[in-house]
């Protein structure tokens, strides 16, 4: 068990710097201004994955915690990926659209825009819902880790062709942006078939009645959710401040050396919180995601402060300011993370999205009056306050819940 998990640990550690290593590489290479574009594309795919996803891995949880002798799993999980495929699907479309209403498809920005947008949204295809429940997120952990050392790979070549002039600005998008989405699609491909020998594309769209009924309060959650995590980004590129867009966006995608490893210990504990009957456990996983995410938030600040000093001496002239709000935010989103899977264990939804609801009125509230009396420099305070709201009202609900575990 030990092993397992020193395993699943170096695994997140090695994606994470992957990540890490993309994002330095682009954003070093093609400026605040280009890379905003990127940061951009990746806010609006993070909110559209949440209707990729329909809230099915929270649900595809507590539904196989309660129900697994009773539902042939492979069905479940082919309907799944079928049904997300046709969403996906629905959304190129509409982007294709937009694109050709606009006539900016030949735009270099428009490629690394909606490409980005089109990469970020198949994260909602990770069945990590399967890998909790079966404890074996270390398949999933190496899949993972593959895909982003075949994309980091692929944007250091693109990279050094484009240096050389080896290849025009417009096909290195192009290129980098349909190689990276086919490495991610067959990752997803991968873990699938982990536990369906054969995807049948066949007769597999999910009767909602019969099978598993779709995450609603989870889909509106996770969307709103989203929604106060990257409107700041929204607002900042309405009102034309996209080289402050890529300084903020830069300093989110630092974050994920610390959010990796606080979602890691959420996994490591969801049996345990799923069977936690009168959250007995509660105080005790939040003291271990603090303990965790203390150093780390600690080596995000070192990291980022060394690399804006080593690679980014021009532009991103706002990232170390983010970055000192977004510490904060990281120290007490571990905690978040762990009190909010005890919100899916109790079934308290309802109660839960009105929070969720108040959270995000008060973000785009908090941006709008940021932006226009203080500035760009502090929008991340926009995120950090209504979020930490929210986790404490969670904890609250929580602490109070008398829902009766099925």
């Amino acid at each position: 068990m030990l092993y397992s998990k020193i395993k699943a640990i170096c695994y997140v550690y090695a994606t994470s710097i992957l990540s890490f290593g993309v994002n330095l590489v682009l954003a070093n290479k093609l400026g605040d201004e280009m890379f905003g574009y990127i940061s951009l594309g990746i806010a609006i795919g993070g909110v559209l994955l949440a209707i990729v996803n329909l809230g099915m891995d929270k649900t595809l949880l507590r539904f196989l915690n309660s129900n697994h002798l009773k539902y042939n799993q492979s069905h479940i999980l082919n309907a799944f990926f079928v049904n997300r495929l046709l969403i996906l699907l629905f959304i190129i479309i509409l982007l294709i659209i937009v694109c050709t209403i606009k006539q900016d498809y030949n735009n270099k920005t428009s490629i690394i825009l909606y490409g980005f947008i089109v990469y970020q949204c198949l994260l909602g295809f990770y069945p990590k819902g399967i890998f909790e429940f079966t404890g074996e997120i270390n398949i999933q952990n190496k899949l993972v880790f593959i895909e982003r050392l075949v994309v980091f790979l692929l944007v250091c070549i693109f990279t050094f062709l484009l240096s050389f002039k080896l290849i025009q600005e417009t096909y290195f998008m192009a290129l980098l942006v349909l190689c990276i989405i086919f490495a991610r699609f067959t990752s997803i491909i991968g873990q699938y078939s982990c536990f369906i020998p054969n995807l049948n594309f066949h007769n597999q769209v999910l009767n909602i009645k019969e099978d598993v009924k779709i995450g609603k309060v989870f889909t509106v959650a996770f969307l709103l959710n989203s929604t106060m995590f990257y409107g700041n980004q929204f607002i900042l590129s309405i009102t034309g401040n996209i080289r402050e867009v890529a300084s903020l966006g830069l300093a989110l995608q630092f974050c994920l050396i610390v959010q990796l490893a606080q979602s890691q210990i959420v996994r490591f504990f969801n049996k345990k919180i799923m069977n936690d009957k009168g959250n007995v456990y509660l105080y005790d996983n939040i003291k271990i995601s603090v303990y965790v995410s203390l150093p780390l938030v600690l080596v995000y600040l070192s990291v980022v402060i060394v690399s804006k000093g080593m690679f980014f001496q021009t532009g991103f002239d706002n990232l170390i300011n983010h970055s000192y709000i977004l510490a904060l935010w990281l120290v007490f989103l571990g905690p978040g993370l762990i009190i909010n899977q005890y919100v899916v264990a109790n079934s308290i939804d309802s109660t839960y999205l009105k929070g969720v609801v108040l959270s995000v009125f008060l973000s785009i509230t908090l941006s709008i009056i940021i932006l226009k009396y203080v500035g760009g420099k502090y929008i991340a305070f926009s995120l950090m306050f209504p979020h930490l709201l929210s986790i404490i009202y969670q904890y609250y609900i929580v602490r109070n819940c008398n829902v009766k575990k099925t």
